[in-house]
């Protein structure tokens, strides 16, 4: 039975859990606020430096750098970066499974809402099944595109031309599609407990034409949010990189402040997102349960 997915419901339903569940909202968008500012302040005291010595190299304002040094400062920049990236991994799919929790059972877990079960290990294995699917399609897709842009450049440098502009289309409606069918998995896992890539996908596959288009109100959202985050470091006394004009990195208390900042406001469009995925998730399960279920 084709899953009944309502584009008004979807877009609406995060606001519905937190009508449903306020406290636990409050819960995990505190804990999420803090977590998110205390680690990005900390990631930018830390790699600060690295990080406004490979942006001054990739837009080019220190002048010609030689391969060398473009790999030192690149490294540099990367390793700075790998402690707090492998933080936020394995804390992100705490976060995240307190939130599914949320939205698919509407389970309160208190005021320390995290914990290593089950369903953590379920999203991860799900996650990684999920790359590695992405990888081969972008690998396969790669593929195509050398073949593609060698027989186009045949034709001289109009058809490379051509060649290129058909590969960006074909990467980017690819990425979307797919992102799309991704979507209702790992909230379909963590509401089964179990994995469900098979039945999560072929969900999606039903209701493909209206998830998308929840997913590009939401997109539109996120661009909002965006707006308002530039808006916000164009007050701030420090660039991008947390440098201030002195040429010194900004306060850890400073940053904080500026991060949680950032982090509500893109508080609304990735509780809309998650709402959707954990519709979409609900309306799948509910289209695969037998009739008698249904009617029970």
């Amino acid at each position: 039975m084709k899953p009944n997915f309502d584009v008004g419901k979807a877009l609406g339903f995060a606001f519905e859990v937190i009508r449903a569940r306020p406290r636990a909202f409050v819960t995990l968008a505190v804990w999420t606020i803090v977590y998110g500012a205390a680690l990005s302040a900390f990631q930018l005291q830390a790699a600060g430096d690295e990080m406004a010595a490979y942006m001054e190299m990739a837009m080019g304002a220190g002048g010609t750098v030689s391969d060398s040094e473009q790999l030192r400062v690149t490294g540099d920049y990367i390793s700075s970066l790998l402690p707090f990236m492998g933080i936020a991994l394995v804390l992100g799919v705490l976060f995240e499974c307190a939130w599914l929790r949320l939205f698919v059972r509407g389970q309160d877990d208190g005021i320390f809402p995290f914990r290593i079960g089950r369903d953590e290990g379920v999203f991860a294995l799900t996650g990684l099944l999920l790359g590695l699917i992405m990888f081969g399609a972008i690998l396969l897709v790669s593929i195509a595109a050398v073949i593609i842009t060698a027989l186009f450049a045949a034709a001289g440098p109009a058809g490379a031309m051509l060649a290129g502009s058909l590969v960006v289309l074909v990467i980017f409606v690819l990425t979307g599609a797919i992102m799309t069918l991704f979507s209702p998995v790992l909230a379909l896992g963590i509401l089964k407990g179990r994995i469900s890539i098979g039945a999560g996908i072929q969900g999606a596959r039903r209701i493909f034409w209206p998830l998308l288009g929840s997913f590009i109100v939401a997109i539109a959202l996120s661009l909002i949010a965006y707006g308002l985050f530039v808006g916000v470091i164009g007050v701030m006394p420090f660039d991008q990189t947390g440098q201030m004009e002195s040429g010194q990195t900004a306060s850890w208390p400073l940053l904080f402040v500026f991060y949680a900042i950032v982090q509500l406001i893109y508080l609304a469009p990735a509780l809309m997102m998650r709402g959707i995925a954990s519709y979409a998730a609900l309306q799948i399960d509910e289209s695969n349960r037998p009739l008698a279920d249904t009617f029970s």
